[in-house]
């Protein structure tokens, strides 16, 4: 009875396993409990389907087996991965694919020569679990590295419909031949060897098909995941490229702004030695007969406003980092365009040990995608940056806030705000992975969270001082 019963839940068990990989490959956003109770409430199901077949013919067992199982798969991936319907079908037409190569390859294990001693024994189930549960591993330990959500998010829709077709022409194939093998080898009354020859022929011939197609899906896949890999690495190349170019610019800016404003400070004692902002009008002029050129009020005026603009100027503060220096005045004067009020408090000392071009790819983006949200909102007087670099015991916080429109931000499965960045057609996000690669880089974290009533968006980044420290010894000087 109870070999019976083990017999019965092989197929289901193997079904079962073969939807693991993919369930242990994504995730959803709700977290790994919900994937872990959605893959288990599978396996009831796959027995119910499993119940309901045994009631037919085996010849039509296998047509319908067929797609109430591909049914089955692509509901539970649908609820259990939350990656819309583009990457469930492409998703599903793996698993699929993979469930009925596992099932019939133990199958075909099973009825070969090298098992004739097995197939009719009580152990039988427990091989062919053991052979779908080695197989299973081998196939996540090679899936979980190439699905990932930019995948899935970025895969146009001749993707998953390539995948489905070869999917299709595959099953299609394997399932009239089987089912023409079937029919010959019940038709005879008698023990036919013939008949029951081509029966195994069917089978293996059943199992090369499948495997030799899944194979090509695999295939297929991993060179599509190349090519996404390598368009984001020539992405991020660019990016890079373009931060060293703004940080070059942004130190030119920096030193000639700060070379004019001595020179104007001088320039200004020459006419304004009392430095009050107001022309001395009764200096003596060397020739009284000529007009001139600026009424006192007028150049009154024009010393009172070069003293402010040199006030602003010189109210830069010095962050004790000439890169971070650079970054902050250039971010600062974007935000002035944009009638956005940013406020720092920083020391860059403490992130002394980051890499020019990585500290300018961390804060450049961090700042850059903070003022492109800043700037969509209608109420300027709304709009706010704030920055800050502290110490926190053993860490160096990197911490940034400003106002937006949170309502539109998306997460990723693993809480991640997503970007909302459209570049021809298809989501960027190039800073977002930019900033993760630096903070991973020296051992960092990123963390972000909103404030729903409050409108605002934090970003956190948080560094061992001890990493920090370590690659500023390590960094050639």
């Amino acid at each position: 009875m109870i070999l019976d019963w083990l017999d019965f839940m092989t197929v289901p068990l193997l079904e079962w396993m073969a939807l693991a990989v993919y369930f242990r490959c994504m995730r959803h956003p709700g977290g790994t409990m919900r994937n872990t109770v959605i893959w288990s409430l599978s396996l009831p199901t796959f027995l119910a389907q499993q119940a309901l077949l045994n009631t037919l013919p085996y010849t039509s067992r296998l047509s319908l087996g067929a797609t109430t199982l591909f049914a089955i798969e692509f509901l539970f991936l649908l609820v259990g991965m939350g990656r819309g319907f583009k990457g469930t079908l492409y998703l599903t037409t793996h698993a699929y694919m993979h469930t009925q190569t596992l099932i019939s390859f133990a199958y075909v294990i099973i009825l070969s020569d090298v098992m004739y001693d097995v197939k009719d024994s009580p152990s039988r189930p427990f091989i062919m679990l053991a052979i779908g549960a080695i197989c299973s591993i081998l196939i996540w330990s090679f899936e979980r590295h190439t699905f990932t959500d930019t995948m899935l998010q970025n895969a146009a829709w001749h993707i998953p419909l390539i995948a489905f077709a070869i999917l299709i022409l595959s099953i299609g194939i394997v399932t009239w031949t089987l089912v023409n093998a079937l029919d010959a080898f019940y038709a005879v009354a008698a023990y036919d060897p013939e008949s029951f020859g081509n029966l195994h022929t069917a089978l293996y011939q059943r199992m090369l098909t499948l495997l030799f197609a899944d194979s090509l899906l695999y295939v297929a896949h991993a060179q599509y995941a190349r090519r996404l890999l390598r368009r984001e690495n020539m992405n991020l190349q660019s990016t890079v490229h373009d931060q060293q170019a703004q940080y070059t610019r942004s130190q030119q800016n920096l030193d000639e702004i700060r070379r004019l404003t001595h020179d104007l400070k001088h320039w200004l004692i020459l006419f304004d030695p009392d430095g009050t902002g107001t022309a001395r009008v009764d200096a003596p002029a060397a020739d009284h007969t000529q007009p001139p050129i600026v009424s006192d009020a007028q150049r009154s005026a024009l010393f009172a406003q070069l003293h402010k603009s040199i006030d602003e100027s010189s109210s830069i503060q010095d962050c004790g980092n000439v890169v971070l220096n650079a970054i902050l005045f250039e971010k600062n004067l974007t935000c002035g365009h944009h009638s956005i009020r940013f406020t720092t408090m920083a020391d860059g000392t403490l992130l002394s040990g980051i890499q020019p071009l990585d500290l300018t790819a961390l804060i450049g983006n961090m700042l850059d995608n903070a003022i492109e949200a800043t700037a969509k909102l209608e109420d300027r007087h709304a709009r706010a940056i704030h920055f800050s670099v502290t110490r926190r015991k053993s860490f160096v916080l990197v911490h940034g806030d400003n106002t937006c429109m949170t309502g539109r931000l998306r997460k990723d499965d693993k809480g991640n705000f997503l970007t909302t960045k459209i570049r021809d057609g298809r989501p960027h996000g190039q800073g977002i992975r930019s900033i993760r690669h630096v903070a991973r880089k020296y051992q960092g974290v990123v963390t972000s969270s909103t404030d729903e009533r409050r409108q605002i968006f934090n970003l956190d980044i948080m560094f061992p001082a001890n990493a920090v420290a370590a690659s500023a010894a390590a960094s050639p000087q």
